[in-house]
């Protein structure tokens, strides 16, 4: 399988449902605009947050930033570093942990991810409520929570690694 930001993502993802038990894990959304409101949504399909679950986390991502360093001989070493945010939904009835400290288990899983890092991490779940959803007014119970977790991917780029002329694009010139 090729090395991707997405099967980290889905890797990380993997490693937190053996964790937290009940949850429901997005791979990577996007923000999209509807009738003036902004909401995250994954594969076409809006995230909502669901009380039924322990826990609901979904990933954006942000900048890549690409550095060369030279290599043996006349190769140059292309590394792709991504920055990534995991917005977290914590419904406390369910995980009977408060927000710092499911931050602090997700922190310790991606320790354990050897290509990510994490940065930083926003507990105000006001403030990451009216990132994800402008022009909604905020709803969360007292017993919910939502956090943003910002960490980077770091990938090796191996330009041959990929197609880069697939037989179904037709205008590519072999």
């Amino acid at each position: 399988m090729e090395l991707s930001v997405r099967n980290i993502i889905s890797d990380i993802n993997n490693s937190l449902g053996g964790v937290f038990k009940g949850a429901k894990f997005y791979g990577v959304a996007t923000l999209v605009e509807r009738e003036g409101k902004s909401q995250p949504s994954v594969d076409e399909q809006a995230v909502t947050f669901d009380d039924s679950y322990a826990l609901q986390t979904y990933h954006k991502l942000g900048a890549v930033n690409v550095t060369y360093k030279q290599g043996y001989g006349d190769t140059m070493n292309t590394t792709n570093t991504y920055a990534v945010s995991a917005i977290v939904f914590n419904n406390e009835k369910i995980t009977k942990l408060k927000s710092d400290e499911v931050a602090m288990i997700i922190q310790s899983i991606l320790a354990l991810n050897d290509s990510a890092t994490l940065t930083g991490i926003i507990l105000n779940s006001q403030q990451v409520f009216a990132q994800e959803y402008r022009g909604t007014a905020y709803s969360l119970n007292e017993y919910q929570s939502l956090m943003q977790l910002n960490y980077t991917v770091e990938i090796n780029f191996k330009g041959n690694c990929f197609n880069l002329c697939p037989e179904d694009f037709s205008n590519c010139k072999k």
